[in-house]
């Protein structure tokens, strides 16, 4: 997968400022990573239950003793794939309910599917008033929220204090250098890396393991 990703990276070509380039190959890799989910899930529910199925099937073979040696290789293998399906399920649920506290060995699909489903009700916004008036239009609720918060955050009286009389202490010339040089690579990805890799993606949608690997 990971080499899935960096041939989307290269493939997709940006013009403009550094940061310019990054968001716009994010998005067409976030694009990219959506189709491939979409097909997967797809895919791997699927898988799942065929093997399911072939399990059982070679299983009650054996139970009758009439299943061959070749069979029971093969019950081995799809028993492994079934269980890493399976495993791979639970880390999905695992990260949509932010429950990071609880590892996904510990056999907690349920809860985790639990607790992410109350989730998304409890940030999900069916409906809102304005002046009276109730809307379930998903336009007029981003709208509004919107121009609510920017409200919120605008100020149309601007009032500065003047502090000509006050002394602040000034750092010397070596401090305001050292604050004003620019982040080194190190520093960088030591922030990175120094994060966890399951928190709550950013304003981009990428979730920290996407920048550590």
């Amino acid at each position: 997968m990971v080499e899935l990703m960096g041939e989307w990276w290269v493939s997709h070509q940006a013009d403009g400022a550094a940061d310019v380039v990054i968001r716009e190959k994010l998005r067409a890799v976030k694009k990219k990573l959506k189709d491939w989910n979409s097909n997967r899930l797809g895919e791997r529910s699927g898988r799942k239950l065929w093997l399911s199925d072939r399990i059982r099937e070679i299983s009650l073979a054996d139970e009758e003793e009439i299943a061959t040696e070749e069979k029971l290789t093969e019950l081995g293998l799809h028993k492994d794939e079934h269980k890493h399906l399976l495993l791979q399920e639970e880390i999905l649920w695992r990260q949509k309910s932010r429950a990071v506290w609880l590892k996904e060995v510990d056999k907690n699909t349920a809860y985790f599917h639990s607790i992410a489903s109350a989730r998304r009700r409890n940030n999900h916004i069916a409906a809102i008033e304005v002046d009276g008036v109730s809307s379930f239009n998903r336009g007029v609720i981003t709208k509004e929220i919107l121009d609510f918060f920017k409200s919120l955050y605008f100020l149309e009286d601007i009032v500065r204090p003047v502090l000509d009389d006050v002394q602040f202490k000034v750092l010397d010339e070596q401090s305001m250098s050292v604050l004003e040089r620019p982040f080194s690579d190190e520093e960088v990805e030591a922030g990175v890396f120094s994060m966890d890799r399951d928190k709550a993606p950013g304003p981009d949608g990428f979730c920290l393991a996407f920048f550590q690997s």
